[in-house]
């Protein structure tokens, strides 16, 4: 075989693991990129079959050189090596074409079984100075020392830093020393995200990040004890992050001694940020930030000992995301604690900015009554009473996701809240709430639901109180609309259904009262 034909079947060798490397892991759809004139008649007996391009076998000859001479000058078909699937002669050969213009850079265990120590030792420090873009990940207990090594490594160009783990992962990431830290710089960092990898937050070492992920998902345990102090210091590092993700179901440690008075930390650029951390780490990590008006919000907590006493202050320690414009809210027991009986308030609505915004708190209780001190809280912090638009799941809704009886006064609390309200749908709803509802309604210094324009019912159980609660209402003339979807009705009697005995009141009394009813 002459060195033309070596060099051919090589070239084609390499197209081939590259096209299928990428298909596997979700990276570009290679021929669907290609510029038009890198595409000749080879490609015309390509098929795709399952989630792999299928190169024919066809001569070498029929490779073209304007296919060879084009694509040796196209560096995307070299940048990405996988380490766990490429063999040393074609990760070389990759390096040697892609003459430095970045690699995207993939290693998990599974390399060491699949290249060996020797080949990886001998090919890791051509690889990483180059690299834009590196991910590790772990599915099984790894070699300690190993890789840790791989991380000493400078990496001036690295963008893009993923670790993660499907395991309690204890290895201690080059010691504790952040200059053995992939040699204590990572100056074009923009993205890290880590999963599992609690020993990869090191403040000093990040400033330019622009997304961070920091979750945990495992049991871990921690040998230090301040994980919150850390998570603070790395967002101090790095004011221009846009977004911002910190789970951590197995989060345990945290140190008992956490400062009162914390300096506010601002994030001027941030877009998105989603808090899914047990109590006392979310009041200590969101009584730090501050977060923009025009931010998106997800917020998801538990363990609170007493919610009640947490939110006193709550402005200073609960996100400030501006004022809602519509929500969904939802007060109710949680099945899903088998241990300990909890209450959950999930609210979900949007800002007068159009940013979603989602919180879940969840409260141990000893009585049956849910504290209404954490609709007080909610209600100050994100200035309910601007609210237009209000959705509300009753107690005939499924288990998981339905108010209980005994929230319906937390519910009334919030009502009286929302002077600006013109829209409120109710979601399988009983007919309680409008019996208590209607004995607050005789208020004449701050009367109930001014604004209302639209009632809506969805699955709701419609019976006399609701002609009550209307017949006490003072704002029953502002109402447009009356709605009633698949609901259930009781009959009066002699009088034939609530329904149309409703109907018939708000014809004489509020003519502009428009009435609906849908099947």
């Amino acid at each position: 075989m002459d060195s033309t034909e070596a060099t051919d079947r090589t070239i084609h060798s390499i197209a081939a693991s590259e096209i299928h490397m990428r298909s596997n892991h979700n990276r570009l759809q290679l021929i669907n990129c290609l510029p038009t004139e890198l595409l000749c008649d080879i490609f015309l007996c390509i098929k795709y079959h399952g989630n792999a391009w299928k190169l024919p076998l066809m001569p070498v000859s029929h490779v073209c050189s304007h296919w060879r001479r084009i694509t040796l000058a196209y560096t995307s078909l070299w940048d990405h090596i996988d380490l766990n699937q490429m063999s040393s002669h074609v990760i070389l050969e990759l390096l040697r074409r892609n003459r430095s213009s970045g690699l995207y850079v993939r290693v998990c265990d599974a390399a060491l079984r699949h290249l060996g120590r020797q080949d990886i030792v001998r090919l890791w420090p051509l690889i990483i100075p180059d690299a834009l873009s590196l991910s590790i990940w772990c599915s099984a207990i790894p070699n300690p020392v190993f890789l840790d090594w791989l991380i000493t490594f400078p990496a001036p160009r690295l963008i893009t830093l993923e670790l993660s783990s499907n395991f309690n992962f204890s290895w201690c990431l080059a010691a504790t020393d952040s200059a053995a830290f992939f040699g204590g710089r990572l100056p074009a960092l923009k993205v890290l995200q880590t999963t599992n990898f609690p020993l990869a937050l090191r403040p000093g070492l990040y400033s330019g990040l622009t997304q961070l992920q920091f979750e945990m998902d495992v049991s871990v345990a921690i040998d230090r004890e301040d994980t919150g102090a850390h998570i603070i210091q790395v967002l101090r590092d790095c004011p221009t992050l846009e977004s911002l993700r910190l789970g951590g179901q197995r989060i345990h440690t945290l140190g008992p001694d956490l400062p009162d008075t914390v300096t506010p930390l601002s994030l001027p650029r941030l877009k998105w940020i989603s808090l899914d951390l047990p109590g006392r780490l979310f009041l200590y990590i969101s009584r730090c930030i501050v977060v923009p008006e025009t931010s998106a919000v997800h917020i998801s907590t538990w363990d609170l000992q007493n919610l009640a006493d947490a939110l006193q202050d709550v402005p200073s320690r609960i996100l400030p995301i501006g004022v809602l414009a519509e929500i969904c809210i939802r007060i109710r027991a949680d099945p899903a604690m088998e241990e300990l009986p909890q209450r959950e308030l999930w609210i979900s609505g949007r800002t007068i900015h159009g940013i979603s915004v989602n919180f879940t708190l969840h409260d141990t209780y000893a009585s049956s009554v849910f504290q209404t001190a954490i609709i007080d809280s909610i209600l100050r912090t994100y200035a309910l009473s601007n609210l237009q638009t209000v959705y509300i799941v009753g107690e005939h809704a499924r288990p998981r996701m339905r108010v209980e009886t005994e929230n319906l006064d937390a519910i009334i609390k919030l009502l009286r809240h929302l002077s600006a309200l013109q829209t409120l749908t109710l979601y399988a709803m009983s007919d309680k709430l409008w019996d208590r509802l209607a004995g607050h309604c005789h208020d004449k210094v701050s009367p109930l639901l001014p604004a209302l324009k639209e009632l809506k019912f969805t699955f709701c159980v419609i019976s006399p109180s609701l002609m009550k609660f209307f017949k006490a209402w003072q704002s029953l003339r502002n109402l447009e609309r009356l709605e009633f979807r698949a609901c259930m009705k009781e009959r009066v009697m002699y009088s034939g259904d609530i329904i149309a005995q409703i109907t018939e009141y708000l014809s004489w009394s509020s003519h502009r009262t428009e009435v609906v009813v849908k099947q």
